[in-house]
């Protein structure tokens, strides 16, 4: 930095958005308390007409270590099915994102595998498509 010069600037400078204007970007989010050896849906979200879901990461995670089971689906086709301790971020598919057309359903459900209760989080991170 030249001498006397400020290392900062006063102001933000904003970019470009990442998304186009027939873009949303979208959070999914669920969290419950899973009884020992219980299994709940923590997510269950269907796609509004007219859309296209792309979901781009996923992230589960418990307050509890021990082998822990989560379930990703679409529209009752398996998608995901993972062990994971305490947190698990994964990409949806090992080829990219996952695309849930309009009227269909992505679910997230998780296993407590401990032997006492556990509260887990997860959260779908993408964006819904307009279909033009």
């Amino acid at each position: 930095m030249a001498e006397g010069r400020r290392d900062y600037w006063n102001s933000l400078d904003y970019g470009k958005l990442p998304f186009s204007v027939y873009q949303t970007p979208i959070f999914l989010y669920g969290f419950k308390d899973i009884a020992a050896s219980g299994e709940d849906e923590l997510i269950d979200y269907d796609v509004p007409a007219g859309y296209r879901l792309h979901i781009i990461n996923t992230l589960v995670s418990c307050n509890k270590s021990g082998i822990n089971t989560v379930f990703v689906g679409m529209t009752g086709v398996g998608v995901r099915y993972a062990y994971f301790d305490v947190n698990f971020m994964f990409p949806p598919t090992d080829s990219g994102d996952i695309v849930v057309d309009e009227g269909g359903n992505i679910l997230m459900t998780c296993t407590n595998n401990s032997l006492v209760t556990a509260r887990f989080w997860g959260s779908f991170h993408g964006y819904l498509e307009y279909k033009s």
